[in-house]
């Protein structure tokens, strides 16, 4: 038997739903928030072999019979490529095809970070980045980030704790961001998260000067012809002949 509602509930009824636009998920600024923890399982920090715990329990039963003092393990990821030959113009080729490959382009500082071990065995950082340039931006999501708003960006390294071993992991092409300093970075939206991810290992560019530095490893590479005035004009003559 159908259920009669009277007529003012049924207006009541509709107004509420009327008035409730669909809602729009927001980015986090928390690097707390449940949200980041599918970053753990993000194709980029895939690794192969035996389970970390396992590698801390081989390597400090061998460090004693050889009376080496345990300081947990450390990894260094040989990553990039090797900047010792790059030119002026194999740099603007690698400049223009990121700016048209990112989804943001930003300047700014980071401002915290927080490591986490990925659900392979890797270490990864979530920085809690403070955004004080946009010099591009995809219409990808419906909250897009603007000046002095802070984003999340993961990029692979980090230290920390496995059952109170100390694990380390060190990319040479995606070296550990610090505060304090201003950063160029070139990343990707995760649609799950709402956070970024760097596109490769030329994703980050560190101030140094007039001038923007790669860093590889404890090196730091100025980039030709790119200084801090203009990369900003290039990125800008670029994305508008981007095809997106």
């Amino acid at each position: 038997m159908p259920i009669k509602y009277p007529l003012g509930l049924l207006f009541l009824i509709s107004q509420i739903s009327l008035a409730q636009p669909p809602s729009n998920p927001k980015p986090s600024s928390d690097l707390s928030s449940p949200s980041l923890a599918m970053h753990g399982r993000l194709p980029r920090y895939f690794r192969s072999g035996p389970p970390i715990a396992e590698e801390l329990a081989a390597a400090r039963a061998g460090a004693a019979p050889k009376n080496i003092q345990w300081k947990g393990l450390r990894f260094l990821v040989h990553d990039a490529d090797s900047l010792k030959d790059i030119t002026n113009s194999g740099a603007e080729a690698i400049y223009e095809k990121l700016s048209c490959n990112a989804d943001l382009v930003v300047l700014g500082k980071v401002m915290a970070n927080t490591s986490h071990l990925s659900f392979w065995g890797t270490v990864y950082t979530d920085y809690l980045f403070h955004v004080e340039s946009i010099w591009r931006a995809k219409p990808l999501n419906t909250n897009p980030p603007s000046l002095n708003q802070q984003i999340i960006i993961t990029k692979p390294g980090g230290a920390l704790l496995v059952n109170g071993d100390p694990v380390s992991f060190e990319f040479e092409g995606f070296p550990e961001l610090k505060p304090g300093i201003t950063y160029i970075q070139f990343v990707k939206l995760i649609p799950e998260s709402l956070a970024y991810q760097s596109i490769n290992e030329y994703s980050t560019l560190e101030a140094n000067g007039e001038d923007w530095s790669l860093i590889r490893g404890s090196s730091r590479i100025k980039i030709p012809r790119l200084n801090q005035d203009g990369i900003r004009v290039s990125v800008s003559n670029w994305t508008k002949s981007c095809k997106d």
